[in-house]
């Protein structure tokens, strides 16, 4: 038990450096360019980075998730696995950079937005390879290794960000800065996996990939769909509404992406444990996931709450009010969005992590579907709070899915007293927090902070689950 503590609490550690160093760095290129270049060449720019990661998906196809599982509970036999699964990731990746320059030719691209695409397309290949890499050291335990060049490729980013918006280069230089940072990250990457696996070299075994097809194709599907429903709306904007409303939709996503940091940390950092406990120990896994959902509770709780009452001056402290004054309703609607997707993050992860995941796969699909049909509708009706409304509903439905779907084997509990009394508690310190003055907003959230972690920490958790805290941390601090 004591290994399996500090086992979490490294990889949460090393999970926490990685995306905080990236998310960081982003949200740092894209609030300078949101700012400074305005509404319709951040729209551009942001159309083609979303581009890319909605190719990325079909890159990765849920190869990397298969990766760090399989590696994780077969760890002897990763020397026959990694050079196979690099080589699929090289295909598909060469043929994800193929649909999205082919995506140039749809009508509606701007020729600004066109050529962003084209430079962001190298910057999905690259990624795509990069990211097959770091779900092998996942596989390991070895998030260490993550944490090291994800410092170093954002590093050399932000200096190129620092030299380039110095000199006022155009944004084209800017998106190529990012690609470079992904070239050297790959060449760091395969130097550190040859040191653990001495074959690296990319293998096309037809037969491997048929045999391991039904699996891949679950997580593959999954992938797509989980994001696409996520991400779709952006391309559909782009589309319907030009690139101004996309900018103004895309400066409250950023923002929304860096909130939900945590339960992407949080489903990194404990999916090999969750993995192994299922199989070994169903007690202890049952045991972790109830305390983890219940920590994402009380935080996304806080921090949508955070959102929607001080949307007006988030956006003016980080775009100006002037440029972007049409994101703050925005805002208000992805403050829900975010309390909804910290509370169902770990019941999805169980049924992951309990051999489900088809169930996932099934559930991702249709909401995919129903966000496109909804925003058919809505965008050009509404236009991009149509978009925010239908982003609402399509995770809503997702979440209860989710909660439904889980319940047989994973008892999960959103209305006990241990969430309710947070939460009412939560809500009357936000209104108060109205009453303030708006210049006062940011010191009496910082006070609500510290009330509300007092609140949280006294009633937001069972007797069992504060000792089991307690406990765990005194072990893993002592080891």
């Amino acid at each position: 038990m004591t290994s399996l503590i500090y086992t979490l609490r490294r990889n949460i550690i090393y999970s926490v450096l990685s995306s905080a160093i990236r998310l960081s760095a982003n949200a740092f290129l894209f609030i300078l360019v949101a700012k400074y270049y305005g509404p319709v060449l951040f729209g551009q720019f942001t159309t083609a980075h979303t581009l890319a990661i909605i190719f990325t998906l079909f890159a990765d196809f849920g190869f990397d998730l298969l990766s760090t599982t399989i590696i994780a509970s077969k760890r002897e036999e990763a020397y026959n696995i990694i050079p196979r699964m690099f080589g699929m990731k090289c295909v598909l990746s060469f043929i994800a950079v193929i649909l999205m320059c082919s995506y140039t030719l749809i009508h509606g691209i701007s020729e600004g937005a066109r050529n962003f695409i084209f430079i962001f397309s190298l910057y999905l290949f690259f990624s795509a390879l990069l990211n097959s890499l770091f779900a092998f050291f996942r596989g390991f335990d070895e998030l260490h290794h993550e944490t090291n060049i994800t410092l170093t490729i954002n590093l050399f980013l932000l200096v190129s960000l620092i030299i380039l918006g110095g000199l006022h280069v155009d944004l084209e230089y800017i998106a190529l800065s990012f690609v470079s940072s992904r070239v050297y990250g790959l060449i760091v990457a395969i130097y550190k996996i040859s040191k653990r696996v001495p074959r690296i070299f990319p293998i096309i075994d037809l037969l491997w990939i048929k045999s391991i097809w039904k699996d891949v194709s679950v997580f593959g599907i999954y992938f797509i769909f989980g994001n696409l429903f996520f991400t779709v709306d952006t391309m559909l904007i782009s589309l319907w509404r030009g690139d101004h409303e996309v900018g103004i939709y895309q400066s409250v996503f950023r923002i929304i992406a860096l909130c939900l940091i945590l339960p992407d940390i949080t489903i990194a950092a404990t999916l090999p444990s969750l993995a192994r406990l299922y199989d070994n120990d169903r007690m202890q896994w049952i045991k972790l996931g109830s305390v983890l959902n219940r920590m994402l509770i009380h935080i996304g709780l806080f921090l949508g709450l955070f959102l929607i009452v001080g949307a007006e001056s988030i956006i003016n402290v980080l775009y100006g009010l002037k440029s972007y004054n049409a994101a703050v309703s925005l805002m208000k609607i992805f403050g829900i969005v975010v309390i909804i997707r910290y509370s169902v993050e770990i019941p999805a992860l169980m049924l992951t992590t309990s051999r489900q995941q088809y169930k996932r796969m099934f559930l991702v699909v249709v909401a995919t579907v129903v966000n496109v049909l909804l925003n058919m509708i809505a965008i050009p009706k509404y236009g991009i709070y149509g978009a925010a409304i239908v982003s609402l509903i399509v995770n809503a439905l997702v979440g209860i899915g989710y909660i439904v779907t889980v319940k047989k084997s994973y008892y999960y509990q959103l209305f006990s007293l241990n969430n309710i009394l947070p939460l009412c508690l939560t809500i009357m310190m936000f209104i108060v927090t109205i009453l303030f003055p708006h210049y006062s907003f940011w010191y009496v959230s910082v006070v609500a902070f510290i009330i509300y972690a007092s609140i949280v920490f006294n009633f937001g958790y069972k007797k069992e689950e504060k000792k089991i805290l307690i406990q765990n941390s005194i072990l893993a601090f002592k080891r």
